[in-house]
């Protein structure tokens, strides 16, 4: 999977996110130490600090056609 890569410093905190270059409507095991690590070595985070977030979809809200989340789910093994 090819991602675009976007970063910001918000209050404090960094904001990272990996939206696909090609759209779909589903996506199973992607491996988030993989995208943890790219972060790592783009300077955005580091390895001591915590990942204390996960979100999928497309904006995650309601409000125009096709722009919902149906269903979302993360298992951490």
């Amino acid at each position: 999977m090819q991602y675009d890569v976007w970063y910001a410093r918000q209050s404090g905190w960094n904001l990272v996110s990996y939206a696909r270059t090609n759209p779909t409507t589903s996506v199973n095991d992607i491996d988030v130490h993989d995208l943890t690590a790219d972060s790592v070595g783009r300077g955005y985070l580091q390895n001591s600090w915590w990942l204390i977030d996960v979100e999928a979809g497309f904006e995650l809200w309601k409000g125009g056609t096709g722009l919902a989340t149906h269903s979302f789910s993360v298992t951490v093994n």
